[in-house]
């Protein structure tokens, strides 16, 4: 049961300004105890309420129209009109059984609270009507219908329904869009999605259509990213069909993989380990679906660990393939255990005695640079320094011209490890000496040993 300062909270919930008018004096009566004319205003404020969404669908409805127009007639001759109101929203599906029971207890309890009945309304009578009132009625969009649904899929056929592909122009399309949808219409909206995308017939309408649930799911409301979990995520995971639509949505809105159950995880951590293998990652980076981004998102609502924990197989063939994406970049804030992986795994790497990874390794290695550089310490520089030394020594070929530019072409990496150098001179002997087999290089040596 609401007390005050959820009653003062809720009129905050009222978009429509006469009607929160009209519920900030029935809040007026309840603080003065004027319960019945709490009662009287808050029954007021609901058949006003839908007698205004009624007329919201009468541009795209005939039978709301009919409706309306009935209504409108009774209202203007001073007929007593809300019993027929909530019968004809009831009969023909615009409002649902259960909000129809509510508005007839209201109406009934506005009957024996306005007439002489002997009832006394009591705080705790009042104090429900206000809230059911405001939470199942005035708070929420058009009823809970199909109408506005077809409307927007009707719509959906046209080339000019989204003007721009940018993710947030779409979104704020979306949002216009469902502005007046209640929200038991969207999983009807969503089912009806999925059923046109399953008909391939128009590609401007697919293409729409996809657009469309992007948007949903970047609109982050809860209700609507339930829908999009139960309905897309984890009825069609297994659908390959369905693939990349999931990687978009799971990409916009991660917190939708973060809630899903385990099996549906596990099939797309499959996908997009596939994705991965599969795909040219240097390509089209920009789309919600690269595997890369797709896995730069969820690490958002991961802890470092879990994030780790969860996703160590797919990270570590995703820095064997392409340790110079420059996504990975991105992956790595606030990540410091990630990060640990990916640089354990490229040293190793450059520092392989496998010729062939070494120098695959060494060949990108300026595009590596530019992935780790943010995130390494002037230790760890000179660890890489040391790893590119070890291989060129051992022989790969890659690896020698590297250091036979004195590490020129991985400036920035050569500057923080002269500091460690530097800075630790001793230790940075050793670690060289264990790790190659010989002295640090002449042009390594700290100015002190030189002189």
């Amino acid at each position: 049961m609401a007390n005050l300062t959820d009653m003062e909270e809720l009129l905050q919930r009222i978009e429509n300004e006469q009607i929160r008018d009209y519920m900030r004096e029935a809040l007026t009566c309840y603080m003065t105890k004027a319960y019945r004319g709490c009662i009287v205003l808050s029954f007021i404020a609901l058949f006003d309420d839908l007698t205004n969404k009624l007329e919201a669908l009468t541009s795209i409805n005939k039978v709301a129209r009919q409706i309306y127009s009935e209504i409108k007639t009774r209202k203007d001759e001073q007929q007593v009109y809300e019993n027929y109101l909530i019968e004809q929203l009831t009969a023909n599906k615009l409002l649902p059984e259960i909000d129809a029971v509510f508005a007839g207890i209201l109406r009934e309890l506005r009957n024996k609270s306005a007439h002489p009945s002997g009832h006394r309304p009591s705080a705790e009578e009042a104090r429900y009507v206000f809230f059911e009132v405001i939470d199942r009625f005035l708070s929420k969009p058009i009823f809970s219908t199909t109408h506005l649904v077809d409307e927007i899929l009707e719509r959906l056929k046209n080339t000019n329904f989204f003007v721009d592909v940018n993710i947030d122009q779409i979104t704020e399309v979306v949002k216009e869009e469902v502005s007046s949808l209640h929200v038991q219409a969207f999983p009807v909206l969503i089912n009806k999605l999925i059923n046109q995308l399953e008909k391939k017939e128009d590609e401007t309408l697919l293409k729409n259509i996809r657009f469309f649930i992007n948007g949903l799911a970047k609109l982050n409301q809860n209700e609507v990213n339930n829908n999009l979990k139960n309905i897309i995520v984890r009825a069609k995971s297994d659908n390959t069909d369905y693939n990349d639509l999931i990687l978009e949505i799971i990409s916009l809105q991660p917190v939708i993989f973060l809630n899903s159950d385990k099996t549906p995880k596990a099939r797309i951590k499959k996908v997009i380990l596939e994705k991965i293998e599969l795909s040219n990652l240097s390509l089209h980076q920009q789309q919600v679906r690269h595997p890369a981004k797709v896995l730069v998102n969820i690490s958002r609502v991961y802890s470092d660990k879990e994030f780790k924990d969860n996703f160590s197989e797919i990270l570590e063939y995703l820095f064997k393939k392409a340790p110079n994406l420059k996504l990975l970049s991105f992956l790595f804030k606030d990540k410091p255990l990630v990060f640990g992986k990916y640089l354990s795994l490229i040293k190793t790497r450059l520092g392989s005695n496998t010729f062939d990874i070494a120098n695959g390794f060494c060949e990108k290695i300026c595009d590596i640079e530019d992935v780790y550089l943010n995130y390494i310490d002037d230790k760890q520089a000179f660890e890489i320094i040391t790893a590119i030394s070890s291989s060129a020594d051992a022989g790969a070929f890659k690896a020698e011209n590297i250091v036979r530019g004195k590490f020129s072409s991985i400036s920035a990496t050569k500057d923080k490890a002269m500091k460690y150098i530097e800075l630790e001179p001793d230790e940075a002997q050793a670690y060289f000496k264990l790790q190659v087999g010989k002295d640090l290089h002449d042009f390594l040596q700290p100015q002190e040993a030189l002189d």
